[in-house]
């Protein structure tokens, strides 16, 4: 068989962590409602060639892929996350970076977006007709390399985020999927227009369950607070948590989710999850613009769609400031279109890539370049 030919989108490591044997998951598909017990780990998010026909493309992917499975070992056993800009830190947020932007569900949005841009462009052009258009697609042949390219780039972006432990209680488990970090922003969900989940977005929340009985937790400290006391760094869940969470695991789905036991409880959550699932994974939009020559001009917009389910989330609620910002912002006449939580550390971030263009700073500089602080090593 050629070198590397299946390329797994969702690492192995990864869901050997909901398997009981180590070789075997059980699978539930969405479409069919069918559970299919002790699917092999070995077929489960991949695609050949995913990332191409290059086999260093995939090797550079899963070289890091062990140290991150013994970090998800460490945080297991010793129930605590890394110090803030350690080796383990950064580890951390390198990995969900590029897990959320390494699967099909990421590379299908990317080319569902191009494939709506060019439609909107190309539909003004007289030579072209609705026919010719209805027999085309238009994307990448490899859109994971792009989509993964830039999580690597961007990860700098989620430092800045808390980060939280949450335990299932008994009884109870947290469920994956084959697209298992959940972007949400319950802070603004009321903005329907656009998208409000990227990755420097004010009210972000990442969910990302790293054992059936844990989940990661990151969010935007200046909106959230997390748990009870000041300095929790650990929740134990409520059952109505741990369900929450699950919709938002199926909602975020491509096609399967993963469980550990029956305590997951799959058929009633994927039926409640069933009307927050999105029916497209782009939103093309295009607003008439004034010009001075009377001919017809448009601006286009694109963006990714995001879950649209106010969850009840017990452990998380929104700091008072945060709360009198958002009445502010609500009573503008002119909201920003896109909404960011650290306008000054974009600014930094983008300064730097833009430096590494141009051959002034080395990519390994980006956290000196954007915090002004250095990784040390170890992790707790």
């Amino acid at each position: 068989m050629p070198d590397n030919k299946s390329h797994h989108y969702v690492p192995r490591f990864y869901l050997r962590n909901f398997s009981r044997s180590g070789k075997s998951v059980d699978l539930f598909n969405i479409d069919s409602q069918r559970l299919i017990k002790n699917a092999p780990i070995k077929g489960q998010c991949c695609r050949n060639y995913f990332y191409g026909k290059n086999p260093e493309n995939e090797k550079s992917l899963s070289a890091a892929e062990g140290e991150v499975a013994q970090l998800f070992r460490l945080i297991n056993q010793q129930v605590r996350l890394p110090h803030y800009f350690t080796a383990g830190h950064l580890l951390l947020c390198f990995h969900i970076a590029t897990q959320a932007n390494r699967t099909q569900y990421a590379a299908d949005a990317l080319n569902a977006l191009t494939d709506g841009m060019m439609r909107e462009i190309m539909k003004h052009d007289r030579k072209v007709t609705q026919d010719m258009l209805a027999q085309v697609r238009f994307g990448y042949d490899d859109p994971a390399l792009i989509t993964t390219a830039y999580g690597a780039l961007s990860f700098p972006l989620l430092m800045d985020l808390e980060c939280r432990v949450l335990l299932a209680p008994r009884g109870t488990e947290f469920i994956t999927s084959d697209n298992p970090i959940v972007m949400y922003n319950q802070f603004m969900l009321w903005r329907t227009d656009g998208s409000n989940t990227g990755i420097a977005s004010k009210g972000l929340q990442i969910f990302f369950p790293i054992w059936p009985f844990l989940t990661l937790v990151m969010y935007d400290r200046d909106v959230y607070h997390f748990g009870r006391a000041k300095s929790s760094h650990v929740y134990m869940a409520s059952a109505i948590d741990v369900h929450e969470l699950n919709m938002l695991q199926v909602a975020a789905a491509s096609e399967n989710v993963y469980t550990f036991t029956s305590a997951a409880n799959i058929f009633k959550v994927t039926q409640d999850a069933a009307k927050y699932r999105r029916k497209k994974k782009a939103v093309v939009r295009t607003f008439p613009q004034p010009s001075e020559d009377n001919r017809k001009s448009e601006l286009i917009a694109t963006s990714h769609e995001d879950i649209r389910m106010n969850a009840m989330l017990g452990f998380m609620r929104v700091h008072k400031h945060a709360r009198a910002w958002l009445k502010d912002f609500r009573s503008q006449r002119f909201q920003r279109a896109v909404v960011v939580r650290n306008q000054a550390l974009v600014e930094r971030f983008e300064a730097h890539i833009k430096a590494v263009k141009d051959g002034t700073a080395a990519t390994e500089d980006a956290i000196k370049s954007i915090f002004g602080k250095s990784i040390v090593d170890g992790t707790f």
